[in-house]
């Protein structure tokens, strides 16, 4: 697979429900997580400039709650471990085709709907982890 032209991180400025959500399940398993958060990425396939990336951008960000990076990865500081989750190849990825439908929209082309934008979720952990619980 080629490298995106972009990748756009979307990350909470505020406590997210969905990595609070992870932290109590993973305490309640045994794991030795402190903190958990998620940040929604965007890979896009597509030639666009400057501007139009940022229109991009701020059209998937909940500006009061959010913030986004391009091309630039979110490192919050201090964490232990990072994980990248993405859909295989052949697996709907269904707010990657939102996405891709947005860009449509916004700039009134037409993209490849299975090549253009992919969507994975990292996970960043706060805590005493073992690259075995890992």
């Amino acid at each position: 697979m080629e490298r995106a032209h972009y990748r756009i991180e979307v990350y909470y400025t505020i406590p997210d429900s969905r990595g609070i959500v992870l932290q109590q399940k993973l305490q309640k398993l045994g794991f030795s997580v402190n903190k958990c958060v998620r940040t929604d990425n965007y890979l896009i396939n597509i030639n666009l400039d400057n501007n139009q990336i940022q229109k991009v951008a701020k059209a998937l960000t909940q500006p009061v709650t959010q913030q986004y990076t391009i091309n630039k990865p979110y490192i919050p500081p201090n964490f232990v471990y990072a994980i990248e989750i993405g859909y295989l190849p052949g697996v709907t990825d269904n707010v990657a085709h939102t996405t891709r439908e947005i860009i449509e929209d916004i700039f009134k082309i037409q993209c490849n709907p299975e090549k253009s934008v992919f969507t994975t979720s990292t996970y960043f952990f706060w805590g005493n982890l073992s690259e075995d619980e890992i």
